[in-house]
């Protein structure tokens, strides 16, 4: 029985708008691809996603990897790629009917960040628990992350339905017990929901 949804938040709560995207290179002066190499070269997000260093440290790393053409300053370009997401609407509006009949909770590898940008986007009352790996200086795939969910939640893994855009999360959850569902699109993720509950 499922009584707890734990959410993976980047391309699953929140999407990635190609077009806001565009227009903040653009604004910015930078390539797509020189501002998506600067974010995860070298292994930068890799350290920062689990507190392995300061907001602004991690975002002046950035600016310094950027071309000379980089027009702005490092808390310019923080503050605008808090807002290239856009809510993933649909599937909001299903897990704001579900509360009440099940627990919400979210597990997310991100930055100092999330809960500023959750807070934007007006969805901190969604989850009755947000466990960020910046936080918890753990992310996953790692299993301890996964163990430390399910003790934060104080449920068994196997009543709590985890939900990931990436099967390398969702595989080494399906090992520790729980049920697992790799999002691909609202459609399926409904679909899938109602095999798991019947």
């Amino acid at each position: 029985m499922i009584s707890t949804l734990l959410f993976d938040i980047h391309e699953v709560i929140l999407l990635r708008s190609d077009a806001r995207f565009r227009l903040l290179t653009q604004h910015f002066c930078v390539s797509s691809e020189g501002l998506t190499n600067a974010i995860h070269g070298d292994g930068l997000w890799a350290s920062y996603r689990v507190g392995g260093m300061e907001e602004a440290e991690y975002w002046k790393t950035i600016a310094s990897r950027l071309s000379p053409a980089f027009r702005g300053t490092w808390q310019d370009l923080r503050d605008e790629m808090d807002l290239v997401d856009e809510v993933n609407e649909e599937l909001v509006a299903w897990i704001r009917s579900q509360q009440g009949k099940y627990r919400i909770a979210a597990l997310s590898n991100a930055g100092a960040d999330l809960e500023r940008r959750l807070q934007h986007f007006g969805l901190m009352d969604l989850f009755e628990v947000v466990i960020n790996s910046y936080r918890v200086q753990m992310a996953k795939p790692d299993e301890r992350i996964y163990r430390y969910a399910e003790s934060s939640l104080r449920v068994p893994a196997s009543e709590i339905l985890f939900v990931d855009d990436r099967e390398r999360n969702t595989s080494i959850a399906d090992v520790l017990g729980f049920k697992t569902h790799v999002y691909t699109g609202f459609g399926r993720f409904e679909e899938e929901f109602s095999l798991h509950t019947r």
